[in-house]
């Protein structure tokens, strides 16, 4: 109670003055008296606690039901908004904002306008003033849309709120979009009942006519007698048109005939239908009409107009017939007779048509320029005409022979006959007779085999020819399928191997020819051959039957058929066993006689050279030994420096000539090169030409390759110094690499310098050093490639499959 009466001065005032005691009052009371007052004072004391909890009670009681009725308000499931008076949404509930389509707080300062449709945004504000300016509930249905793009139809039922300075429309917005479309369900059904309804009274008045109608075979169908033509109404139609046009009788009702027309349609016979129907005059027309499945069919049409009792105008009436039967077989059959001329008249055979007597019928322009005569003149005359004897007397025999029994000489089948032309010449022809069924004609195409016989004839000589050709060849000429068997090979190869074709016609070339050490390689180059990859010129061993080796020299070209599909590969190969073996006789010598050239050199020309340059060594030193050089008259001699500077020169020059012919004697020495130790010479050869010459000469090699045999490794060695002896004498090169490399089972000798390279003509020259190489590299099965460096100088390059 005292902070009670502390906080809130002024009623304990009016407590006080509503007593209206005082002091002095109290004074003249009695004891008594003041007792009674204080038990008083103390009862009203109760009295007010009780009345304190009591409020305290109201109070959480009306919490609580604020809080239901929040609760109500946020989770009814009617939408609840708060407008302002120009619509703006103070305060909405969760399934408003559901309904709308935006989360709740968004919603919250948001014109209603934003969600209503254009033409409903006034019925909206008339609605907002008839709610604040009366005191009853207002309702007003309008079209809104949710934020998604929904629409919806609304109910708005308002009340008027807040206070005179902030007016506000307490409204609820129930969703009757489903209601609606259930009443506009039920407004279309009741306008259909009324339609059927009339129909239906419609229906009865026809029914007799459709009946009858609707057996009848050809298509019926009634259309309206519109002012609008061509776009009358269907009324009706019967079961055949709508098997004819797939259409449902209640699809076409109610529809223009053009339902029935497309593309194909011409249109200038419904122009003329309908100037003839606008005259009252019935009409027949054949159209082209569309199914509803979209195919085209031929329609015969008769439409002619209705009239009632008083003679007034009242329908049509049209009778359609499915005629793409018989437009197909009348197209069909003049399609068949133009293009059965149109054959007749291209045709490059003759072709004469002729009846059982063998009389013409008909002959096509082939058959006039073959024989000569002009149509008129063959047409009704026996065709034997067109035949020398003695097939002109038997040529009625077979037809009427055939007639008789059956039996067929000619007829049906091709024979190789002789053709009389109109000069009396005869030529081979080829005959075929065929009967025309049913028509008691035949037909005889005839080809004139003269130029066939020609081409025949030059072929037959072609071919002896040809096989004459390879029969004599003094080359192998060898033909294997894809797979590498033999399918034929020429006598000579018999004549070389001992083998003739009968005894390998169809085995294993490489089991039977080739080295068991070779197969693996020359499989590869068959089959890069077969590929269309170039193979040409490589040099391979085969075996002979008695076991004997021949060197051979190879070129091949892959065999396709008309189509383009690989049939086999032909090769041609030259035995140059004995050419290989005069090869590596003749380098042989050349080697013998470089070798003994070397020798010489050092054995006789060397040791004068180096007794020579002892003499000088000596004379020198003899020189330089003595302090003092007199005459004869023991006078010293002028000149004497010069002298013995002479004599230095003359021994310096002798050591260099005698270090240079050791050098050049040393290189004409053949070297025997081992096949593990062909890294080592290269080497040396490129440190030696490097001294010798006061140049650059490098190698690089993989030390892993190993040959397989001393001739092998020799031929390379003498291949890399030829190629770096050229270089530097005869490009004047500065730097020389060579290389030796392995790359997917092939190795390289590779050798380039800097210098001025080879001439345009030397290939064609082809000095005996390009011939040693090349021969070199054809024994070692290898191929030599010589061309222009990059940039400068000179590429030579071996290369050879380990």
């Amino acid at each position: 109670m005292t902070d009670q009466n502390s906080a809130s001065p002024s009623l304990r005032q009016r407590a006080v003055g509503s007593v209206g005691w005082s002091r002095f009052d109290i004074s003249r009371m009695s004891p008594e008296e003041i007792q009674q007052v204080v038990d008083e004072l103390r009862i009203h004391q109760v009295e007010l606690e009780m009345q304190n909890d009591e409020l305290r009670n109201t109070q959480h009681a009306l919490a609580e039901a604020r809080d239901r009725l929040i609760d109500l308000y946020d989770f009814a499931p009617v939408g609840y908004v708060s407008l302002s008076a120009d619509g703006v949404i103070m305060e909405a509930n969760l399934a408003a904002a559901e309904l709308l389509g935006v989360d709740r707080a968004k919603l919250s300062g948001t014109n209603i306008n934003c969600f209503l449709l254009p033409d409903c945004r006034d019925d909206a504000w008339q609605h907002r003033r008839r709610v604040l300016s009366a005191d009853c509930r207002q309702a007003v249905e309008l079209r809104m849309v949710t934020a998604d793009g929904r629409p919806l139809v609304v109910r708005l039922e308002s009340i008027a709120g807040g206070s005179d300075d902030n007016q506000l429309c307490r409204t609820a917005l129930i969703d009757v979009t489903t209601v609606k479309r259930a009443q506009q369900l039920q407004e279309s059904e009741s306008r259909f009942r009324v339609l059927n309804a009339t129909l239906e009274r419609q229906t009865k008045e026809v029914r007799l006519l459709a009946e009858a109608m609707s057996s009848l075979a050809e298509g019926v169908m009634i259309t309206s007698d519109a002012t609008d033509w061509p776009n009358p109404k269907i009324v009706y139609v019967n079961k055949a048109l709508s098997a004819i046009t797939g259409y449902p009788a209640e699809e076409l009702i109610g529809q223009s005939p053009r339902l029935l027309q497309g593309s194909l349609t011409d249109k200038s016979i419904l122009r003329e239908l309908r100037q003839a129907l606008k005259k009252g005059a019935p009409h027949r027309c054949e159209v082209i009409n569309y199914r509803k499945d979209g195919t085209a069919y031929d329609a015969e049409i008769f439409v002619c107009p209705l009239y009632d009792a008083t003679g007034r105008h009242t329908n049509f009436v049209g009778i359609h017939r499915d005629i793409s039967d018989r437009v197909s077989t009348e197209r069909r059959l003049r399609s068949n007779e133009e293009r059965l001329r149109a054959i007749l008249s291209t045709a490059s055979d003759a072709i004469v048509i002729i009846d059982a007597q063998g009389i013409i019928d008909d002959v096509n322009p082939a058959t006039v320029r073959m024989f000569g005569y002009h149509r008129s003149e063959m047409i009704g005359q026996n065709v034997s005409m067109l035949m020398p004897s003695p097939y002109r007397e038997e040529h009625d025999g077979y037809i009427s022979r055939y007639m008789e029994t059956g039996d067929a000489r000619i007829i049906g089948k091709g024979r190789e006959v002789v053709g009389r032309r109109r000069d009396g010449s005869v030529f081979p022809v080829d005959l075929a007779v065929s009967e025309v069924d049913h028509m008691g004609l035949f037909t005889g195409a005839i080809r004139d085999l003269s130029e066939r016989h020609k081409v025949q004839e030059e072929l037959r000589r072609e071919q002896d020819l040809t096989a004459n050709i390879v029969n004599t060849v003094q080359s192998i000429v060898l033909l294997l399928n894809p797979q590498g068997h033999i399918i034929h090979f020429n006598p000579y190869m018999t004549r070389l191997t001992g083998w003739s074709l009968e005894d390998v016609q169809g085995r294993n070339w490489f089991e039977i020819f080739v080295r068991p050490a070779d197969r693996s390689d020359i499989e590869i180059l068959f089959n890069q051959a077969v590929a269309g990859m170039s193979t040409r010129g490589n040099v391979s061993v085969i075996l002979t039957r008695d076991g004997r080796e021949r060197e051979i020299e190879w070129y091949d070209a892959p065999l396709t058929d008309a189509d383009g599909k690989l049939i086999g590969l032909l090769c041609s190969g030259q035995d140059v066993t004995e050419n290989r073996q005069l090869a590596r006789h003749v380098l042989n010598a050349a080697t013998e006689e470089q070798r003994r050239i070397g020798q010489d050199l050092h054995d006789s020309v060397g040791q004068e050279v180096a007794g020579l340059t002892m003499m000088a060594d000596a004379l020198t030193r003899a020189m330089n030994e003595n302090s003092t050089w007199l005459d004869e008259r023991g006078i010293d001699v002028p000149g004497r420096a010069g002298h013995v500077r002479i004599v230095e020169q003359l021994s310096s020059g002798l050591h260099n000539a005698l270090r240079q012919l050791k050098a050049v004697a040393r290189g004409l020495h053949p070297v025997e090169v081992d096949p593990l130790g062909l890294h080592s010479a290269l080497h040396e050869l490129a440190d030696h030409v490097s001294s010798l010459y006061g140049m650059v000469c490098e190698f690089h090699g993989d030390s892993q390759i190993l040959i397989r045999s001393k001739d092998m490794a020799t031929h390379l060695y003498r291949i890399a110094q030829e190629a770096v002896t050229n270089a530097v004498v005869h490009g004047k090169a500065q730097h020389v690499t060579v290389s030796l490399q392995r790359r997917n089972g092939t190795v390289s000798l590779a050798i380039r310098d800097d210098g001025k390279g080879l001439p345009a003509d030397a290939e064609c020259r082809g000095g005996m050093g390009l011939q040693s190489m090349r021969y070199r590299a054809g024994l070692i099965g290898g191929r030599l490639t010589i061309a222009p460096g990059t940039g400068a100088g000179t590429l030579v390059a071996c290369e050879f499959r380990e």
